[in-house]
């Protein structure tokens, strides 16, 4: 009988210890003022392009690599946000056969943005300053084959939820209305894996994954970034539309104790046909993006 009372013990306090280490986990972004994380990203895109004009595929790889500094402003305690600048420097580009296409079109070496971050880890209200993303010639082929002209691709963010998690619990991050990229009020699927610690530190290991329709008007989409420039060919990639499908799958590592990225990886997948009237292609391939924090 006391054999049965012990084991009935301990098999109530494996419950209760499992219950408490794995459930009641709040996942929110520390914002303090004058802190800034550093990261270093690569983006490589590797493309096949088919058309009926060239008879065979072609190859196309874009490798992007740079550091991204996001810096905190003044914290709105209220509202658990604060402002932030990011940015973008460094950057490199071998753009491959794809450079020869855009001839003497400028790739900016750095970037400037402005923004805001709150205690559920998102970036909202994202501004260029000053120009220096790329437009026109060279904004539309890196568009055209994934070189990773989106800043936001340069950049780490997610959304935490409001409500607590479990291990294996799963929330949705919308991902905002596009109607230059033909992207509707799409949803993301995040699900919380593992925890671990990774070198040392305690991490949660999240895995967000997401699929959704593209179609993209290069003529509305390069005029966003600066207008499609004065030569032939950028004439010619403003005529063009693009429509396929995406599906994208993140693994980002996340600090337990301040909810900072510390690493994210993404390898996105992508099916389109580009229509140019006289000219039409299918272009399918992946992009990967890495990208790490740097410790001071």
């Amino acid at each position: 009988m006391k054999t049965t009372r012990v084991l009935l013990a301990a098999f109530v306090a494996t419950v209760f210890l499992s219950g408490f280490t794995q459930g009641g986990i709040t996942l929110r972004r520390t914002l303090t003022e004058g802190d800034v994380d550093k990261y270093t990203f690569e983006i490589l895109s590797s493309q096949l392009v088919y058309s009926d004009m060239m008879g065979s595929e072609m190859p196309i790889e874009i490798t992007t690599s740079g550091k991204v500094a996001i810096k905190t402003g003044k914290v709105d305690e209220e509202k658990q946000e604060a402002n932030v600048e990011i940015h973008v420097t460094d950057l490199k580009y071998d753009l491959g056969m794809v450079g020869g296409m855009m001839g003497d079109a400028e790739m900016p070496r750095e970037m400037k943005f402005t923004g805001k971050m709150n205690q559920f880890g998102e970036i909202t209200n994202v501004s260029a300053v000053g120009g220096g993303q790329p437009g026109g010639m060279a904004g539309g082929m890196m568009m055209m084959f994934g070189g990773g002209a989106s800043a936001n691709m340069m950049f780490p963010s997610i959304k935490f939820p409001e409500k607590s998690l479990r291990i294996g619990d799963t929330w949705e991050i919308p991902i905002p209305a596009n109607p230059m990229l033909g992207v509707g009020d799409e949803k993301m699927v995040a699900t919380i894996e593992s925890q671990r610690e990774e070198a040392g530190v305690p991490i949660y290991v999240i895995r967000v994954t997401a699929k959704h329709p593209t179609n993209v008007d290069m003529a509305r989409a390069m005029e966003a970034q600066g207008g499609a420039g004065g030569n032939e060919m950028a004439g010619m990639l403003a005529n063009m539309k693009i429509s396929g499908s995406m599906d994208s799958n993140t693994v980002v590592w996340v600090e337990r104790e301040s909810g900072r990225i510390i690493k994210q990886e993404t390898l996105q997948k992508t099916k389109q046909k580009i229509d140019g009237g006289m000219f039409t292609a299918d272009v399918n391939g992946t992009t990967t993006v890495k990208m790490v924090r740097v410790a001071e």
